[in-house]
């Protein structure tokens, strides 16, 4: 599994992009890379899209215990921010699931297409489509 990530630090948004197969510690390592980043961390927006992504089944509640360990972490960071999940998978929509975003106490939106997402959170759909263009291309060349 591959995630890239780039912070528009002049629009405070994060772009997310997770490729290939989905891998708990790819994950894990990942968003502490991310939350890391100071960028990340003046950021008042997070678009995660996980469209390319396969098999998040493999993903436990185990791991999104631990993921939501680490943003607790984070919480201060976390509950400003409008963060937006872009996922076509069933995978968000199970109750165990569900149950361990509510106990973040973060704002979580999972949608299926960018359009939606950019509609919500009242961005230019163009731009946000260039920003994730580049994160593929980055991640092509991985």
């Amino acid at each position: 599994m591959l995630i890239k990530y780039y912070c528009d630090t002049f629009n405070k948004i994060t772009y997310s992009l997770w490729a290939g197969e989905a891998d708990a510690a790819e994950w894990l390592a990942s968003l502490r890379k991310t939350i890391e980043d100071p960028a990340w961390a003046a950021s008042r927006i997070w678009i995660i899209d996980q469209t390319t992504i396969k098999l998040m089944t493999a993903i436990s509640v185990s791991t999104l215990e631990q993921v939501g360990i680490l943003l607790n972490q984070h919480i201060a960071d976390l509950q400003n921010r409008k963060i937006v999940i872009i996922s076509e998978d069933a995978f968000y929509q199970e109750d165990r699931i569900q149950a361990v975003l509510r106990q973040l106490q973060v704002n979580v939106i999972v949608l299926s297409d960018l359009t939606s997402a950019c509609t919500y959170l009242n961005l230019d759909l163009a731009t946000v489509q260039r920003e994730f263009a580049w994160l593929h291309a980055d991640a092509a060349d991985q």
